[in-house]
Order: C-alpha cells, then sequence, then structure tokens
C-alpha cells in the first residue's frame, strides 16, 4: 500500500541488520557521536531554571526557542511551530525525536511527554536530564580522547623512534668499522 508523502516522513524506517555481522561490528555501529550533546545540555539547564521560576512549558519553549542559537534551538522552534498550528503535544515531540535523530533529544521528549501526562515535577526531571547529557558528552569525548591518543602514537612509533635507534646505533656501527 503506497505511503503519503507526510506517512513517508512521520513515520521512522525500520532498519534490519543484517544476519552476518559480529557482536563487534554492532557495537561499533551502534557508537556514534551526537552533535547535539555539545548544545543540549545549557538548553535544558535554562528550561529547568525557567521551569522552576514558575512558567510553563509552552512559556518555556517558546523563549528558549527565540532567544538560543544552534541545531537543538531550530527544532524547538519547529516543536514550537507544530504546536501552534494545533499538533498535540505527543505527535509534535515524537516528530521532534524523529527529525533530530539523537539520542538525547529523544529522551527530551519521552521525559517531558512522560512528566506532562504522570504530573511530575518537569523543572526536576529536565535538570536531572541535563545532568545526564553532560556524562554521555563527557563519555563521548573520553573515547575521542583515546582515539586521538592512539592516532598520535603512530608518528612516534614510525617516525621519531626508529630515527633515535639509528642515532644511538650509527657511532657505535663507525666504532666497530675503524675496529677502536
Amino acid at each position: 500500500m503506497p505511503k503519503t508523502r507526510l506517512e513517508k516522513r512521520i513515520t521512522r524506517p525500520q532498519t534490519q541488520i543484517p544476519t552476518g555481522l559480529s557482536r563487534l561490528k554492532l557495537r561499533f555501529l551502534v557508537a556514534k557521536n551526537d552533535e547535539l550533546l555539545f548544545e543540549i545540555p545549557q538548553h535544558l539547564e535554562l528550561m529547568a531554571a525557567s521551569l522552576a521560576a514558575g512558567q510553563s512549558f509552552l512559556q518555556v519553549l517558546t523563549a528558549q526557542a527565540h532567544s538560543a542559537h544552534g541545531k537543538f534551538a531550530s527544532h524547538l522552534r519547529r516543536l514550537e511551530k507544530r504546536l501552534k498550528y494545533g499538533a498535540s503535544l505527543e505527535a509534535a515531540l515524537r516528530a521532534l525525536a524523529y527529525e533530530s535523530g539523537s539520542d538525547s533529544v529523544t529522551e527530551f521528549a519521552n521525559k517531558v511527554e512522560l512528566s506532562l501526562i504522570r504530573g511530575t515535577p518537569l523543572a526536576e526531571q529536565i535538570a536531572l536530564l541535563a545532568e545526564a547529557t553532560r556524562t554521555k558528552l563527557r563519555i563521548q569525548m573520553l573515547r575521542k580522547a583515546g582515539k586521538n591518543e592512539l592516532l598520535m602514537l603512530i608518528p612516534l612509533v614510525f617516525l621519531i623512534l626508529p630515527v633515535t635507534i639509528c642515532f644511538a646505533v650509527f657511532p657505535s656501527l663507525q666504532l666497530l668499522r675503524t675496529g677502536l
């Protein structure tokens, strides 16, 4: 049954993993760098502070979307436009999670939706999410630093170490050749 353009944009494509891949390859396929991870904690902390001050979620969303810059702010602007044009909050949050493709934004959308449904304090949930996102960012940066550290060893092992060995061995070879 052919899908309309709107259904194609909203529905998430089901990706199937080939069965021949090992667990090691799957682990490397899953571990990806999240570009929005650099922006999200600051936005979430500002939103949590505004919510704790007594503003409604829509007021906080509007203020954050129009005063901030970056990819996450553009996602928030689209979320605000969807809500303004009559989309339900659940549908707008699902579209936000799908369009961003980021695990952190998906977690944000889920937390906001569940907090509003269950009636739990949204400011606390968003503050905890900001802390968790900072931890994810720290882990991502440590992984990247570990990879860079290994890459920095390549010139050391293949360029500097052989030259150093040549400087140490060459005088000895000269002494052996002259017979002193």
